[in-house]
């Protein structure tokens, strides 16, 4: 093989290794977003809820949810709006 053909391949293979490492640096923190989202958009507050104990009862016009509880304490649970529009 000729040097400029080794060349050639050295320069393919420290591209491709950078570009494995920017990839890897842009699925990070695309990843840590998106679960900051997930938890800001699954939070019972961000849907309109208000998080009361499991045993107490969801004030008037709300439905308790044991699904939606991200943002409550431990042994809470979330009261949603039961009205529609």
């Amino acid at each position: 093989m000729n040097r400029r053909g080794m060349e050639m391949s050295l320069n393919l293979i420290i591209l491709i290794v950078l570009g494995l490492i920017v990839l890897a640096i842009i699925i990070y923190i695309v990843s840590t977003n998106a679960g900051r989202a997930n938890n800001d958009i699954g939070a019972c507050q961000a849907k309109g809820g208000s998080c009361v104990g499991v045993n107490d009862a969801c004030p008037l016009g709300t439905s308790g949810s044991t699904f939606f509880t991200k943002g409550c304490n431990d042994g809470e649970k979330c009261c949603l709006s039961t009205e529609t529009g």
